[in-house]
């Protein structure tokens, strides 16, 4: 994990020297010593500090915790830098605190709950135009795929198809939300953070027309007695 290029033009700024030494540590395979380092600069910043500042720190405290094993405080550290970043309005710091608990901590968290924390990352990163960010984001998407499968290799790439695998993860959350909601597509369409049930519809009819069977069936509005009059 690589330290953030705001950091070193903050020479004078004690909260931000320590999380780029933390930062420096953490590269070093210096676990302790980059926690400690990180969750100082952490405190010190809960009591008003920058937010995208506290979001570093947290996120390279939460890494830190992750590879020494203590996955409920780094999923904790990780989730909480999300979340104050978001709340900042910085939703590209937001992802990457997101895309680390998928890279570190994807294979000892639970489907459902990997699944909606790519899906949150995507959606915060979906205008980014970093390359990096945007690399890191594919790579998490095939992790989740590959975890999904539970597969412990790699599939046979000669034959592998990303879009087609993300096809079949994308049947199945449509699948799970249009089950979870009765059939309804306007339920189903809030349930997978969509504004507007055309989308779904559009998904649906183009993509996915082996769940159209899932759908509840269309009843048709009754009329209003003033409409009938009118005519």
């Amino acid at each position: 994990m690589e330290s953030s290029p705001e950091l070193h033009r903050l020479t004078d700024d004690p909260e931000a020297r320590a999380c780029e030494r933390a930062c420096a540590l953490l590269a070093e395979g210096k676990l302790f010593e980059a926690e400690r380092e990180a969750a100082r600069a952490a405190r010190a910043l809960e009591d008003g500090g920058e937010p995208w500042l506290l979001a570093e720190s947290l996120t390279t405290q939460g890494v830190a915790l992750a590879r020494l094993a203590r996955d409920a405080d780094a999923r904790d550290a990780l989730l909480r830098a999300a979340e104050v970043a978001e709340r900042a309005g910085n939703g590209e710091r937001a992802g990457r605190a997101l895309l680390a608990a998928v890279e570190e901590l994807g294979a000892r968290t639970p489907k459902d709950e990997l699944c909606a924390t790519y899906e949150r990352a995507a959606r915060l990163l979906s205008s980014s135009s970093d390359v990096d960010t945007l690399r890191r984001l594919s790579q998490c998407a095939r992790r989740v795929l590959l975890l999904l499968d539970g597969r412990a290799t790699p599939p046979d790439w000669d034959k592998f198809s990303f879009r087609e695998a993300v096809l079949r993860y994308e049947s199945d959350i449509i699948e799970r939300a249009l089950r979870d909601a009765g059939g309804v597509v306007s339920r189903a369409a809030k349930l997978l953070g969509m504004k507007h049930h055309n989308n779904l519809v559009s998904i649906l009819n183009t993509r996915h027309r082996e769940l159209l069977g899932e759908r509840k069936p269309i009843v048709a509005r009754r009329r209003s007695l003033i409409t009938r009059k009118k005519q």
